[in-house]
């Protein structure tokens, strides 16, 4: 989480998590990563998407936030995929 709203959208958090997938997938050599996102968290969604991850699942008004339910996104990528894109 980037917590000083005058660096979103400066791409600092894609640049992290894109350094953080390199450690996974090359150092690490894990076959595959997953995640976990709010509905209502536009940004981070278009982000994951942007790094290839695909949604696997939704879990259905499963957090109560200011008077409202909200899903949660389950979504994955594969070594494959992340390797393919960069």
């Amino acid at each position: 989480m980037i917590g000083e709203k005058d660096y979103w959208g400066k791409g600092y958090g894609k640049e992290a998590f894109q350094l953080l997938l390199d450690y996974v997938f090359i150092e690490l050599n894990l076959h595959r990563v997953g995640l976990k996102v709010f509905s209502f968290n536009e940004k981070a969604i278009r982000m994951y998407g942007k790094l290839d991850f695909q949604v696997e699942g939704k879990l259905r008004e499963s957090l109560y936030r200011n008077g409202k339910w909200h899903n949660i996104y389950l979504m994955g990528l594969l070594k494959s995929e992340y390797l393919k894109g960069n």
